[in-house]
């Protein structure tokens, strides 16, 4: 049977270990959240490139297409 002092060690070790995994998961969960970030953001920067790509194209005067079957 261990002594005190042994099993005191014991759940201490425990303790730093579950605390340390605690840490990586919430290092793991903010770097996670940063990634999601980071990609939303370059989402956004997609759209309104493209909205604005879209904008300009629809800016420039196009001839008005006539039907040849029309006098």
């Amino acid at each position: 049977m261990p002594s005190a002092d042994e099993t005191a060690a014991a759940v201490e070790s425990a303790q730093r270990a579950l605390a340390e995994i605690r840490a990586r998961e919430a290092a793991d969960a903010a770097t996670e959240e940063q990634h999601r970030t980071e990609q939303l953001s370059s989402w956004h920067d997609d759209d309104q490139t493209v909205d604005a790509t879209d904008s300009a194209a629809s800016d420039v005067d196009e001839p008005d297409l006539v039907d040849a079957d029309q006098p």
